[in-house]
Formats: C-alpha cells, structure tokens, sequence
C-alpha cells in the first residue's frame, strides 16, 4: 500500500513541494496574462485614437487613402479589442487571442504608410512580446 509507514513521511514533502511549484505556475500565468491584456487595451486605444488623426502627413492624404487609413485603423482597433477580452479573463480565449493578434499584424504590416507609425509599431511589437510571454507561461 503506498502512503503508508516511513514512506508516507517522505510524500508529504514532496506534494506540498508540487503544490507550491503549481502555484507559482499560477501566479506567473496570472502576471503574464494581465500584463498582455494591458498592453493589447494600449494597441486597441491607439488604433482608435489614430481613426481620425493621423500622424504628420495625414492631412495630405486624399479622400481614398483617408477612407483606407480609417478602415484599417478601424479594424485594427476591433481585433485589439478582441485580443484584449481573450486576457481580460482568468480563463485565456486562445483562439480568438491568436486569431485576433494575427490580423492587427496582418492589416498593419499591409498599411500604405506604416513607416510613419514608428511608435504605434512598437507599441504593437511589445504587445506581441506579451501575447509569447503569456503562451510560455499558460499554455
């Protein structure tokens, strides 16, 4: 029978030494998770921020590259929002995460003018960071 005489002295140890390191495991996913979803509500408020107000130049734009900056934006800030929900809670949404992240990535890296969004890039490239942190540490 196993747990019993000297034997089951040396499994206690051992379960509250499993336990603690499932814990820890917890709180790191639990850090990571939060810090994505942060930092995806920052992608999501610039892209909304960016709809109607450029950066420099974006008054010289003309009608059809103004209506594709807002429809890019637009989506860009609507699939950072779903990013955002997929980590707002404990319970990580994957799928729509993964999904969601690949089309920002997608329609920005496909955007006329990116090169004039240095910081909306980075913004976008720490948020990234974030979403593999958080895969490491949760998945």
């Amino acid at each position: 029978m196993v747990g019993s005489g000297p034997m089951k002295h040396a499994l206690v140890p051992l379960c509250f030494a499993l336990a603690a390191w499932g814990c820890q495991d917890e709180e790191k996913c639990e850090r990571a998770r939060l810090a994505t979803a942060n930092e995806w509500e920052k992608v999501r408020n610039e892209a909304g921020r960016f709809k109607f107000q450029g950066v420099a130049g974006y008054e010289e734009m003309n009608a059809a590259q103004k209506t594709t900056h807002l429809e890019a934006f637009t989506l860009m800030e609507q699939q950072a929002q779903l990013v955002f929900e997929s980590f707002a809670f404990q319970k990580i949404s994957w799928t729509t995460g993964t999904k969601s992240r690949d089309r920002v990535v997608k329609e920005f890296n496909g955007y006329f003018d990116k090169d004039k969004y240095v910081g909306f890039k980075g913004l976008l490239d720490s948020a990234q960071k974030r979403f593999s942190e958080a895969e490491a540490a949760c998945r």
